[in-house]
Parts: structure tokens; sequence; C-alpha cells
């Protein structure tokens, strides 16, 4: 945004952010202790009961009935049971939030410098347009693969509107109500696009620095995912935590709405998280892929935490929640700087690839032959200590044919201080 709002009515509003109604949290009923599934570094999965989590470990009765603490900084993610979301009528949309944190539900409308949204989760929650990046229209039916954001893409500078005619409103978003937003054209005229009207709106607020520490993500059922300042704790049967958008606010959310919690800050971080360089080169060099070369890096460069067709990281039956779907021919460098390791990443394609793994020039893991339909391709461990580049390649493969996808799933790096061990 780029019209301040006075300190006295800044203070204000954030007090109403994210905050549940009471009618919605008498519905939430104080169920018993969920079956839940941890993965960590050390073991693949660990079922139990859970029944305690702090800022520092998570504690689960395993089948024999023995407790069993694990830390935190070694924990990757909590499976909890899923339950079909409740989805009420109205309009749905999407916001990105400046912390990362993603947030769906129902357009209740707005006011001045409030959009409210009523989440399936949450309650009713109040969002200051200056902590959004983007909010995007949701299709009434499956919302996995939809990513209306990435056809529209966000300007360098301003604040950017695309209604469903296919017009766009640059220049600044001056407020909003419960008909929609307005926004102030570079023209200087002012502009109302209604909110049944609008697909993507891009407003002109950074996104926060990269954090440190022990955080989560929050994944809930209604598909909202929060991004936490701090490592959430659980109270009975309500998860307490604060997004990073707003580390000061209190936010809390029952453990029937959680589908995944999943940790940061720890002895790894995903591959996909990391500052990153993306080429792609197509097979037949026309005229135009030479002339638009932005237009090829929009569309055909890789894409973090989706499939290059936008729909989630599926392989195999897995989902994987975070990594990067890339069309052949496609080249990921990622610096490093010679502090982690590499532990993991799982491959597939449609089509016929090749790919390889290189740390400063070096191959260390190549396969010739990734071809869609098959069981994911486990890759690793790799030692890469000390190596100041990590290069993911996919090639055309031996059918030679272009666009040719592949998927790197949960590609991750761990710091290279041995992992802790978990105690019982």
């Amino acid at each position: 945004m780029q019209t301040p709002l006075p300190a006295g009515l800044t203070a204000l509003l954030a007090a109403l952010f994210l905050l549940p109604s009471a009618p919605h949290r008498e519905a939430l009923a104080a169920p018993e202790a969920p079956a839940v599934v941890l993965r960590t570094l050390e073991v693949s999965q660990i079922k139990g009961v859970l029944i305690g989590l702090d800022a520092q470990h998570v504690t689960l009765k395993d089948a024999s009935g023995t407790p069993r603490r694990v830390a935190l900084t070694s924990a990757i993610a909590l499976d909890l049971p899923a339950s079909a979301p409740r989805r009420r009528g109205g309009p749905r949309f999407r916001a990105w939030l400046t912390g990362g944190s993603q947030l769906a539900g129902r357009l209740l409308g707005g006011r001045a410098d409030v959009i409210q949204l009523g989440s399936e989760s949450l309650g009713e929650v109040g969002l200051l347009l200056d902590h959004i990046r983007t909010l995007e229209a949701l299709p009434a039916g499956d919302e996995r693969c939809h990513d209306l954001a990435a056809k529209h893409p966000r300007p360098e500078k301003d604040d950017l509107a695309y209604d469903t005619d296919g017009d766009e409103f640059r220049g600044a978003a001056l407020e909003v109500d419960d008909e929609g937003v307005v926004v102030e054209t570079q023209g200087g005229r002012e502009r109302s696009v209604a909110w049944k009207s609008l697909r993507v709106l891009h407003l002109e607020n950074d996104a926060l620095p990269a954090p440190e520490g022990l955080r989560a993500e929050i994944e809930l059922q209604d598909g909202s995912r929060l991004q936490t300042e701090r490592a959430p704790v659980l109270e009975g049967t309500t998860l307490t935590f604060a997004l990073r958008a707003l580390p000061k606010e209190v936010l809390r959310v029952d453990l029937t709405q959680v589908r995944h919690i999943r940790w940061r800050g720890g002895q790894f971080v995903y591959a996909s998280d990391l500052p990153f360089e993306s080429t792609h080169r197509m097979f037949h060099e026309t005229p135009a892929a030479m002339t638009y070369p932005a237009f090829l890096k929009r569309w055909f460069g890789a894409r973090v935490d989706r499939r290059a067709s936008g729909c989630p990281l599926r392989m195999g039956g897995t989902l994987f929640r975070h990594g990067f779907g890339v069309n052949s021919e496609s080249k990921l460098t990622i610096p490093l700087d010679g502090k982690l390791l590499a532990e993991a990443a799982g491959s597939t394609a449609r089509g016929n690839v090749s790919a390889r793994i290189l740390a400063d020039g070096k191959v260390l893991w190549e396969a010739k032959d990734v071809v869609g339909g098959k069981a994911p391709r486990r890759v690793g461990p790799l030692d890469v200590s000390g190596a100041q580049v990590l290069v993911l390649e996919v090639g055309f493969g031996a059918e030679r044919m272009t666009l040719d996808r592949a998927d790197w799933g949960e590609p991750m790096l761990l710091k290279t201080s041995s992992p802790s061990k978990n105690t019982k």
C-alpha cells in the first residue's frame, strides 16, 4: 500500500486482526487427543496420540502407551486426521500475507483499510491492507490447481487489480467497502472494482525478511497455510501461536481444524525456501523464444511448491508440500555457502526426462530415464559439505521432446551439525 494509516488507527485495527467470533468458539467442543503421525529426521514415522507440544518438544504416546518426547529441531511434520472442510455460501478468496501465510475464506465485505473474511477454521477475520500482498478469487469447485496469481503477475511497483473482463487497474488501492476496492489509477481517476468481478489484487507491500529460530507452518482443514513467528504451543486441545505478519497477536485454533504442522528453523531447510536462480531452454529455440525471455521465465520457469502445471506436488500417491515443478530443459542454481548437506529429494516426471544433481560442478547423482507414471526416484543422502553451489538439472530425455515436466519433491538440506537423537 502506498497510503499509510494514521498511527492510532493502525494500532486499533491491528488488534482486530484474526480474532475468531464467540459463536465459532462455542461450536468447537473439546475433542479427545487425536491420533497423529510424526515424521522426524531420524525416524520416518512415529504413530501415536498427541499429548504435548511446547516451544521445544512434541510428545506422543505410542501404541505401547509409552510417552515419546522428540526435540522440534529434528521434527519435520506432524500429520493430523483430515476432515472434509466446511463450505458456506458466498465468494471465496485467498489472501497472501506479508509473512507468507495463505488464508482462505468467504468474502464478507470491507471498510476503510480492512477486508473481512469468514474463515471456516478461524471464524471472522479482519485483514489490514498493509498486511496483504495478494488477494485472489477462488473457484466454487476444486481449488487444488487454482493459481490465478501466477497468470496475473505482480508489478514491480504500484498496486494492481485484475477483473474478470481482462481489464487492469494500476495505481494505488485507496480503500475497500462491502462492494469492492477503490483504486486511484495512474491517470488520477478513481475506479471501483467490484468483489464479484475481481480476479486478483496485488498490493505494494514487501514480503517480510527470512525469519530465524524455531517456527512452523500450520495447515488448516480449509486449506489455509499459516506461517508462525515462533513454534506453536498446545494448551489442552487448542493450538496457540502468532503469525509472522503480527508477532504480538496471540491466535488460537482448535486441533480439529488443523491438518498438518511443519516445523522450520531446526536442523534442516527445504531447498525451495532458499534463494535460487531458475533458467529454462526450449528444445527448439524459436525467434519468439529469444525475443521474449521474460515471457519464457514467467511461464516455463521453476514453480515453488507446485507442479509446473500449477497443481500440488503429488507423486506416487504422496503429496509433497515443498519442492519445485519444472519444464525441461531446466536448471536450478542454489547458493549453499558451504554450510549444508543434501539429505533427500524425490523426482518424477510427465514424459521422459533426464536429471542430475551437481555440487560445485561435480555430478553427485544422475538418472537418464525418469519416466512419468512410475514411482518417484529417491535421491540421497548426498554429501555437499563445503560446496558453494548446488544445481538441480532436468534435461530433455531420450525422446528429445519439449514440454516434458518434472518435480523435485521435498529437496531437503541438513545443516552440517549432527542431528540430535530422539529421547523417550
